[in-house]
């Protein structure tokens, strides 16, 4: 028999529950990595730091908002699984899981953009 809310209405699928769970999770866990060994590493990698370090500032900023974003959805999802009402995905749930994707990959692509720029002005091509 199929758990319904509290309206009488059947439960989404718990394994989309799940999936969504663990592409936040990810999304969490990748934005934070990136941040700390990008900060515990730069003036290792980057000997000389220039104009382009702003674009990392962009890139750490768009990972963090990710990862707030992120938080957040997974606390919606919590709250309505307590609630019993499943409607996480419909409201503000489904805007923060937009908002962390989107800071994720805003803040992947500058991270990228940053990397490329510094390589080529290490190999004196830039």
């Amino acid at each position: 028999m199929a758990e319904e809310n509290k309206n009488g209405v059947s439960i989404m699928n718990n394994d989309a529950h799940r999936l969504a769970l663990e592409w936040i999770k990810q999304i969490i866990t990748l934005s934070s990595g990136i941040i700390v060994l990008s900060a515990t590493f730069i003036t290792s990698i980057f000997k000389q730091l220039n104009w382009s370090i702003w674009i990392l500032i962009i890139s750490w900023v768009s990972l963090l908002l990710s990862i707030v974003y992120g938080l957040n959805t997974i606390s919606v999802m919590i709250q309505s699984r307590i609630d019993q009402d499943d409607e996480w995905h419909s409201g503000c749930g489904r805007t923060y899981a937009k908002a962390a994707k989107l800071f994720f990959l805003a803040g992947i692509s500058s991270f990228g953009i940053f990397a490329l720029i510094n390589f080529l002005i290490t190999m004196n091509v830039y």
